[in-house]
C-alpha cells in the first residue's frame, strides 16, 4: 500500500485526524466542504481519504486480496472508506470551532512537539501526495489539529472536564476489559540467543524444551519458579560469566496487563485467558508461540489501576467523541461540496 509509510507518521493523534490542502486542484473542486467557522480545503478530505483507506487494509478480512472486493463491518470497503473519511473531515471542523468556543489553543511547545519530523517525513513522501493534491502547510494543519483534539479530549472527559468520568464508571471498564497474567512466553521461530531465526534442529529442540516445561507446570510446578529458571538459563547462555551477578526478575516483571482487544497478542490467547476465570497455570500454543500463564487477581496492583486510568480513557470514550464531533459539525451547518467530493474516488488515490 503506497501511502501506508507516509500516513504512520504523521497520523499520531487520538483520532488520526489529518488535514492537508490540495495544490494542484480546480476552483470548482478546491473547497471540500464548508461550516460556519470556515471551508475545509479539499486536500483535507483527501488525505482523510489516505487515512481510511489505510485503516481499511487492518480491517479486511483479507488485506492480501483485492481491497476493494471486501466489505468491513458488512460495508463495501469503498463505502465505508468515504463514510471514514467523512466522519474525519466534520469532525477537523468540530474540533476547530469546540476550541475557539472553549478558548483552548496550543502553547509552542505542544505545537512544536505536534510537527516535529514533518519537514523530513515529507521530504521522502511529498511527490506521491503533491500529485493527490496533498501539500505540506495541509499537513502541518493537520497535526495541529490533531493536537487540538487531544486537548479537546481532556477538556471533556478528564479530571474536572465537562463529561469527567466517574472512578466507578473506570472501574467497571477495568475489571470488564482487562486481566493481569502471568506469562512465560517461548518463540518457536526465533533462536534469542544465536538472535536468528531458528534451524530445523533448532526448532525441534525448542519444541522439546517447550514441552518438558509444559509437562512440569501441569504437574504442579510453581509457573514463577520456571520463569526464573528459564531467565536464569537464558542469561547465562548469553553470557556465561553473568553467574555471580545473576538476579532473578520480580514476579511483577513478568506480569501482564492484557486489554481485550490487545493486537500485541495472539487474539487465541487472548480469547482463553478472557474465556475463564481460574487461577491455574494453563498452557497456549500456535504454529509461532508456546505460552504457560497465570490469571492474577486485578486487585493485587491497586497502583496498576490507578496508573492505567490516562490509557483507559481513550479506550473508554474515544468513538464516543468522534460521533459527538460528528453530530456537532452538523449543527455548524457543515455541508460538503458535492462537485469536489465526486472527483475524489478511492480507487484514484489507490492508483497513485
Amino acid at each position: 500500500m503506497k501511502f501506508k509509510r507516509f500516513a504512520a507518521l504523521v497520523m499520531a493523534a487520538a483520532l488520526s485526524v489529518c488535514a492537508v490542502t490540495g495544490c494542484t486542484l480546480g476552483e470548482e473542486t478546491r473547497i471540500a466542504a464548508t461550516y460556519s467557522g470556515g471551508e475545509i480545503p479539499a486536500g483535507i478530505y483527501l488525505y482523510n481519504q489516505v487515512s481510511a483507506l489505510n485503516e481499511a487494509y487492518y480491517l479486511v478480512p483479507d488485506p492480501s486480496q483485492d481491497l476493494l472486493s471486501q466489505q468491513i463491518d458488512g460495508v463495501d470497503a469503498e463505502e465505508w472508506i468515504n463514510n471514514r473519511a467523512a466522519e474525519l473531515t466534520m469532525a477537523y471542523a468540530a474540533i476547530e470551532s469546540e476550541c475557539d468556543r472553549l478558548g483552548l489553543t496550543l502553547d509552542s511547545g505542544d505545537a512544536a512537539s505536534a510537527t516535529q519530523g514533518l519537514s523530513q517525513n515529507w521530504e521522502s513522501q511529498k511527490d506521491q501526495l503533491e500529485k493527490a493534491g496533498i501539500g505540506y502547510a495541509s499537513v502541518e494543519a493537520s497535526l495541529l489539529n490533531t493536537a487540538k483534539a487531544a486537548l479537546l479530549f481532556d477538556a471533556y472527559y478528564g479530571e474536572g472536564g465537562e463529561k469527567e468520568v466517574p472512578d466507578e464508571e473506570y472501574r467497571a471498564f477495568y475489571e470488564e476489559n482487562f486481566r493481569r497474567v502471568l506469562l512465560l512466553v517461548f518463540s518457536k521461530t526465533y533462536d534469542q540467543i544465536a538472535g536468528a531465526a531458528f534451524d530445523e534442529e533448532g526448532a525441534a529442540a525448542q519444541l522439546e524444551t517447550i514441552q518438558s516445561y509444559f509437562d512440569r507446570a501441569k504437574a504442579g510446578e510453581d509457573l514463577y519458579d520456571l520463569i526464573v529458571e528459564r531467565d536464569r538459563e537464558m542469561t547465562l547462555a548469553l553470557d556465561s560469566g553473568a553467574e555471580a551477578t545473576y538476579q532473578p526478575p520480580s514476579e511483577d516483571s513478568r506480569i501482564a496487563l492484557v486489554y481485550r482487544e490487545d493486537t500485541s497478542f495472539p487474539a487465541a490467547l487472548v480469547e482463553q485467558i478472557f474465556s475463564g476465570d481460574g487461577d491455574g497455570v494453563e498452557t497456549y500454543e500456535d504454529e509461532n508461540y508456546g505460552i504457560l500463564f497465570q490469571r492474577r487477581s486485578l486487585d493485587d496492583d491497586p497502583l496498576l489501576y490507578e496508573s492505567s486510568k490516562p490509557s483507559m480513557l481513550p479506550l473508554m470514550k474515544q468513538q464516543e467523541f468522534l460521533d459527538q464531533l460528528v453530530e456537532m459539525a452538523g449543527g455548524l451547518g457543515f455541508t460538503f461540496n458535492d462537485k469536489a467530493i465526486k472527483q475524489f474516488t478511492v480507487k484514484k488515490l489507490m492508483a497513485l
